[in-house]
């Protein structure tokens, strides 16, 4: 899948699970001021390939989106994107990516956790998602949007 952005093209592709620790990383890197750091050894565990999609950008990894239907809708896990890529509309370019697949799939809503602090709120809020309940561990909103 060939996602264009910004006068630039990156593509998406399934994980596998060699990726679990660039994922780890970057993730790491990237919510370090947010969060307490999960083990490495949790975080591959939980590690699912099949539901995480590769941001490639000139034949590298630039990023990763991971989202997955559970019982009471599908959830956008995590979207990470490597500091040269953000600020550039990637990020919505990924959610509409998202909106598109479920949507073909049957589904009617997307929900995400976000940390109150983190400013990717303004970006999920112009997208459509609406906070439905602030949840009491560290400081998490659940959103949420209906898909069309």
């Amino acid at each position: 899948m060939k996602i264009f952005f910004n006068e630039k093209v990156v593509t998406l592709k399934t994980a596998k699970s060699t990726d679990v620790f660039y994922c780890y990383q970057l993730s790491q890197r990237n919510m370090q001021e947010y969060r307490v750091k999960p083990e490495y050894k949790k975080y591959k565990e939980e590690f699912v390939p099949s539901d995480v999609k590769m941001v490639m950008y000139k034949g590298r990894r630039f990023g990763y989106i991971e989202y997955q239907e559970k019982l009471d809708g599908w959830y956008l896990w995590d979207m990470q994107l490597s500091k040269i890529l953000q600020g550039q509309g990637l990020g919505v370019k990924l959610l509409e990516y998202i909106d598109t697949d479920i949507a073909q799939q049957g589904a009617q809503r997307l929900r995400l956790y976000v940390y109150a602090k983190n400013p990717a709120i303004t970006l999920y809020e112009r997208f459509g998602f609406k906070a439905v309940k602030k949840k009491s561990i560290k400081d998490r909103l659940l959103m949420e949007k209906l898909i069309k």
